[in-house]
């Protein structure tokens, strides 16, 4: 009966079950075996030398390649200066330091000082984001590079505003594009080696004034083109280099026949006498304005001069060298020039100009080269049919030239003389007329005067007399009214210094003059033109007599030897130009004794607000420098700074970029401005969530290993669990 209730298919079912079981006991054993062997790499095999790292100084994050390092990103931002260690321990094991990456230590603005070990052979740079290493390190003024260093990479110091030296080791063989592009304080680069300057590398390094050159430098010619950026190179050091010599502020080769190219020109210098060559590149920038060449140079390289600065060149050639493909104008020596063809439809000629074979009118000889040559300035073209031949003046003024200047001398010590002609003018505008008295007065005095400045003072000295002699009352000072001068001359005194007026009871009767001016002012529409200027000739004789009754020599001499000591290159040239002339009249009073007080005290006043309106830099450099911040705060990374403070940042770069600044106050101004934002800056740490300091613990790249041990690890239990299942059922079949 039992027979009859036995399962047919039990054999079936017990033979099958048992080889299932096996087969999934089989896979939780391997699987088991996978994830113990991933664990146990994860915790203990894994040695994550990708991983940043933070070192045991707590100052930088670095990362680990094989047995070197690369140091990442510096993290003391409060620190000015710091020397980057050799070696870095990690896991009882040193690392050599090898490369900078190209944001370690970029827009760090308290950094002043960095030393870079002889370990580091790269300074990394980004050419895409025009960022490196140091870029935007604006307080960095010493860098010490590493003997072994091989490569500064793209932008890997650009904008480093206060930096002003740069010595490369002999052991570096590029500098990549833009390296120090908007080091605007740079002044002086050592090149110790045969290195490759990479394209714009120092652009907008506007006061790099020295080269100096190791013995084994050659100055090719994309090294050249490089450096014919430089707009204000002038001093060349050769260090003994065979290959060069410097003459009149040009490095000159030395070759088999001595001295016969120009390799660099210095700013503005003229070339040396018995040149033969100018080699490509030579000048640049630096040729500006106007530049002598003598006759004997017969190559000039193609790119040797910027054809944006320079004007014109000058030879003492008595036409131009045919062998010269120049398209600037060139002016020669000629003292006669004859045309073959019709020169009826031609200009008047003031000077001759060489330009493609064609001949154009340019400013006058006098105006360009009187202080080109020795000799005589040119005066004019004396046309005799179809030639045209060159009249200088003479060295000594005629005696018809000294009667035209005497007779205009007269005429304006009449006016001088006048006080209704001199208060219908502006003191400045009278004071500048008395400095030309004075000055003809100088020169008829010498004996031997010369003819272009007797003529040329003479003329000046009519044109100002014509002035004076047709001045009515509705001219006066300028402006249409007594009322308008009257404000004028209120603002005019006020500029004044009490400090510098030593007469206490005359500033006093100035002052309750000026207060009944402020009364008449305060019901300007009542006033009229009688009462006006009876208030303004009382008020400007009180004024010029408080002026007259100090003592102003000793000031004078002050501002002077204020104006002497200040350095030319540090200001726009214009401004400077202006402060000169002040300057050279200062000293023409003090030297001649022409001393009325009240002249000496207009022209010291002119003299200091001279002074005072110096700009440091000209208008295209103070851009180039609102320039150079809008780029390193256009180049910062959002991650790397709170929100709040990057958004302002933006949004002034914004407003910058919408505003017409139009003077040096206003692009200073926003320089300010950025600066405080920049320096507002609160850094965020981009690194923090990568620590690692032991081997084997869960990060970044042993995540996903983690991961598929815990899947495996599933896989096994689910495997197991199988398997007892089956084993139970096979179990209860048997039974």
């Amino acid at each position: 009966m039992s027979a009859m209730f036995d399962n047919p298919n039990k054999t079936y079912i017990k033979s099958n079950a048992g080889t299932i079981m096996h087969l999934l006991w089989f896979v939780c054993g391997l699987l088991l075996l996978l994830v113990t062997g991933l664990c146990a790499f994860v915790v203990f095999g894994r040695d994550d030398t990708s991983n940043y790292h933070f070192d045991t100084a707590g100052q930088f994050y670095y990362q680990l390649t094989d047995d070197k390092a690369t140091l990442v990103a510096f993290t003391n931002k409060d620190a000015e200066s710091f020397t980057i260690p050799a070696t870095v321990n990690y896991g009882g094991k040193d690392y050599a330091v090898t490369v900078i990456d190209n944001h370690a230590f970029s827009n760090n603005n308290h950094l002043t000082e960095v030393i870079i070990p002889d370990s580091v052979t790269e300074i990394k740079g980004d050419s895409v984001k025009q960022t490196g290493a140091f870029s935007g390190c604006v307080a960095l003024k010493k860098v010490q590079l590493a003997n072994g260093l091989s490569r500064i990479g793209a932008y890997a110091f650009k904008n480093c505003l206060a930096l002003t030296t740069i010595d490369f080791p002999s052991s570096v063989q590029y500098v990549d594009a833009g390296a120090f592009m908007g080091c605007f304080n740079l002044q002086a680069i050592t090149l110790n080696s045969n290195s490759i300057l990479g394209e714009h590398c120092f652009d907008d390094c506007i006061k790099v004034d020295t080269l100096i050159l190791s013995n084994e430098v050659s100055l090719d010619n994309d090294k050249r083109q490089v450096l014919a950026a430089l707009p204000k190179l002038s001093n060349f050091v050769t260090n003994g280099n065979a290959n060069y010599t410097v003459m009149n502020n040009c490095l000159v080769t030395r070759t088999n026949t001595p001295n016969d190219t120009v390799v660099l020109g210095g700013y503005r210098a003229p070339v040396p006498d018995n040149i033969k060559c100018i080699a490509d590149w030579a000048w640049g920038k630096r040729a500006a304005g106007l530049i002598y060449v003598p006759s004997t140079v017969t190559d000039i390289g193609a790119n040797s001069f910027d054809k944006n600065a320079l004007k014109s060149i000058y030879t003492d050639a008595a036409e131009k060298p045919q062998t010269w493909s120049i398209a600037v104008p060139v002016y020669t020596g000629a003292r006669a020039i004859t045309f073959d063809a019709n020169i009826d439809g031609v200009a008047p000629v003031t000077s001759y100009v060489y330009q493609n074979g064609a001949i154009e009118i340019e400013p006058t000889y006098v105006e360009l080269f009187h202080d080109v040559k020795n000799g005589n300035p040119f005066k004019q073209w004396n046309r005799v049919g179809n030639t045209y031949i060159a009249q200088y003046y003479e060295d000594v003024a005629t005696p018809t030239d000294l009667d035209e200047l005497e007779d205009a001398l007269d005429t304006a010590e009449v006016f001088k003389n006048d006080e209704d002609k001199r208060l219908k003018f502006t003191l400045d505008f009278w004071e500048a007329f008395k400095t030309l008295y004075e000055q003809g007065k100088y020169l008829r005095s010498q004996s031997t005067p010369n003819q272009y400045l007797v003529q040329d003072l003479t003329a000046q000295l009519v044109a100002v007399n014509q002035q004076i002699n047709d001045a009515t009352d509705t001219e006066i000072l300028e402006s249409t009214d007594w009322t308008v001068g009257l404000k004028n001359l209120l603002n005019a005194i006020d500029q004044l210094d009490p400090d510098d007026l030593s007469n206490p009871e005359q500033y006093a009767a100035l002052a309750t003059s000026i207060s009944e001016a402020d009364i008449l002012l305060e019901n300007s529409a009542g006033i009229n033109a009688d009462t006006a200027q009876y208030r303004w000739k009382e008020l400007r004789k009180l004024y010029e007599k408080l002026l007259v009754d100090c003592s102003e020599n000793g000031l004078l001499q002050r501002e002077i030897k204020t104006c002497q000591n200040l350095n030319r290159a540090d200001y726009n040239a214009d401004d400077w130009q202006k402060m000169q002339q002040a300057l050279q009249t200062a000293e023409q009073i003090i030297e001649y004794n022409l001393t009325d007080n009240l002249r000496v005290t207009t022209i010291r006043k002119n003299l200091l607000v001279a002074r005072n309106n110096l700009c440091e830099v000209t208008w295209s450099d103070a851009v180039t420098k609102l320039n150079a911040w809008v780029s390193v705060c256009h180049d910062l990374s959002e991650k790397d700074y709170e929100k709040n403070g990057y958004d302002r940042l933006r949004i002034e770069l914004l407003t910058i970029v919408n505003k017409k600044l139009d003077n040096n106050s206003a692009v200073n101004a926003e320089i300010t401005n950025l600066q405080n934002r920049y320096q507002n800056l609160v850094p965020a740490n981009d690194y923090s969530a990568y620590q690692n300091h032991n081997t084997g613990i869960l990060n970044k790249k042993s995540i996903p290993f983690f991961i598929t041990a815990v899947l495996l690890f599933t896989g096994a239990v689910a495997a197991g669990a199988k398997a007892a299942s089956l084993k139970k059922q096979l179990r209860q079949t048997q039974e």
